[in-house]
């Protein structure tokens, strides 16, 4: 499973490594410029309850990123070729009060917790950082 695990907290992704990936290179720049970022999702929780939980990735925090390596049918998994049109929307909305998204679809009846004016509008106008790895997927 795809993951990103930060302090004794993880983040499950599937089998999407692309989007750990793209989260990767996103952070890497992100940590070289001294700072850090919230990932928001949207998500059941163990009690099957849906929730939205902030989480604060920072510099100072050890970070690992986890990739599947087989696909479902036990082949080696492929190498994900990252593009800087798909690195661009994490970088900017790592600037956003409740930063990178994911989990978030009305059409899942799953909607963000809060957004200030300027967010709220790119928000409307951008999908999120899920959304844009679905569609690279499709």
């Amino acid at each position: 499973m795809a993951q990103l695990k930060y302090g004794d907290s993880t983040l499950n992704f599937g089998d999407d490594n692309k989007t750990v990936a793209i989260l990767q290179v996103a952070t890497a720049r992100r940590f070289a410029t001294g700072k850090g970022y919230f990932i928001t999702a949207a998500a059941a929780d163990d009690d099957g309850n849906e929730t939205n939980t902030g989480h604060w990735i920072s510099p100072a925090t050890p970070l690992r990123f986890v990739y599947d390596v087989e696909d479902a049918y036990g082949n080696p998994a492929e190498t994900v070729m990252i593009e800087e049109d798909d690195v661009v929307p994490y970088l900017e909305a790592m600037d956003w009060p409740i930063g990178v998204r994911f989990g978030y679809s009305a059409a899942r009846g799953r909607y963000l917790p809060f957004a200030d004016e300027a967010m709220r509008q790119a928000a409307e106008s951008a999908p999120s950082a899920g959304e844009l790895a679905e569609e690279a997927d499709s």
